[in-house]
């Protein structure tokens, strides 16, 4: 099968781009696949597109996909009067494409099968998290996807009943299609303090790795520190990740306002975006992971964690449960004092630096999960094109 991609996300939602670069390196790597990736994409994008360029089989540059160019809007107007993208179909027909995957919206007399990623439903159960028009946008943008696409990914069965409620006349066309993170082998290669040096940190640390967006519930983490300020006086915790949430622009700063006013810059590093190799050097010497989100779609950290095999304290939502990740201990994502007791416990109880046992286990199911990973998508695509 040729299959067309598109990019997924922007530096804005890294989870998108994650998300393509680890299937396309799973369908690379599995033998057993039968599917060429073609990648289609404005030329302004080109920096987005050098680290996935391993895993495809072809990557077409075109105008077409270059926002405001005049190809761009010829394709919009083309699109409004016939009910599907004509210049598109006619360039994936020209590259031989059989199937289509989250490449966007192109009407529903195209006549290509399209397979889209819906990520999550967080507007149905946060909506203070996003504007009236942005609800809006998000309950349009499903709808036109279910009545587009052959199938729908979902990330979990969590996922699977917001759609289900959301769109029920569509839910025969909804699969369960979890990611599976994958981790370079040259992570292990070596002693992960050494390249994490050039940071002011101690060596030992818990390690919070998401993006500074305000349901992803660092005040938290910030309220159960000052719970146990003075009683446990070298508990540390380091957090990475974007600073930049678009929904509340004031948020870092507020999160750091908060570190100030408490006291706590002796116990806590924001580190901000840093590059992969430290990333995965922090979150193997640290003493476990932490995610006290108050919502995922299919927590990136906690796939991570899995994968690398490492200890995690985690918010108690049903997505982290339905993740199942060994050694978890979970707490109420509104409770600093029950946040603060797991903290000190596992701080006690947890030695820095990597579990050598556990990150063997979890290299080794992560080849069987990543290879069932590959086929489940190749399943997929197959029921769509028929």
């Amino acid at each position: 099968m040729r299959i067309a991609f598109s990019l997924i996300g922007d530096t804005g939602w890294t989870g998108g781009s994650h998300y393509l670069k680890n299937l396309l390196k799973a369908l690379h790597d599995t033998s057993s696949n039968s599917i060429e990736c073609v990648l289609f994409t404005g030329h302004k994008r080109l920096p987005e597109v050098e680290p996935l360029q391993t895993y495809l089989s072809e990557i077409v540059f075109d105008e077409s996909f270059s926002q405001w160019s005049p190809v761009w809007f010829v394709r919009h107007v083309a699109k409004a009067a016939f009910d599907k993208d004509l210049v598109i179909e006619r360039l994936f027909r020209r590259y031989g494409v059989e199937g289509v995957f989250h490449a966007g919206l192109f009407g529903r007399r195209f006549s290509l099968p399209c397979v889209n990623w819906i990520a999550d439903f967080q507007h149905l159960h946060m909506p203070e998290m996003f504007s009236r028009q942005e609800r809006k946008m998000r309950d349009r943008l499903f709808r036109d996807y279910a009545r587009m696409c052959r199938r729908l990914l979902l990330s979990s069965e969590c996922a699977r009943k917001d759609f289900e409620s959301f769109l029920p006349a569509y839910k025969d066309r909804a699969d369960v299609f979890p990611f599976v993170a994958q981790i370079p082998e040259t992570v292990y290669a070596c002693d992960p303090m050494e390249k994490l040096s050039g940071y002011d940190i101690p060596g030992k640390f818990f390690h919070l790795p998401n993006q500074f967006w305000k349901h992803k519930n660092h005040k938290l983490v910030i309220d159960a520190l000052r719970v146990l300020k003075g009683k446990t006086n070298d508990l540390f915790v380091v957090c990475t990740g974007s600073e930049n949430d678009r929904r509340n622009p004031g948020h870092f700063v507020s999160l750091k306002q908060s570190i100030s006013e408490s006291g706590l810059e002796a116990h806590t590093a924001l580190l901000g975006l840093v590059p992969f190799e430290h990333l995965y050097a922090l979150m193997r010497q640290s003493i476990a992971i932490m995610n006290p989100s108050l919502f995922e779609g299919w927590s990136t950290t906690v796939e991570e964690a899995k994968s690398l095999g490492k200890k995690v304290l985690l918010s108690d939502i049903p997505v982290h449960r339905e993740q199942m990740p060994p050694g978890a201990a979970y707490f109420n994502p509104n409770d600093p004092q029950d946040l603060a007791w797991k903290m000190s416990e596992m701080w006690e109880e947890t030695p820095a630096g990597p579990d050598i046992a556990m990150e063997a286990r979890a290299r080794a199911s992560t080849k069987t999960r990543v290879n069932a990973f590959a086929n489940r998508f190749v399943q997929i695509m197959r029921k769509a094109i028929g």
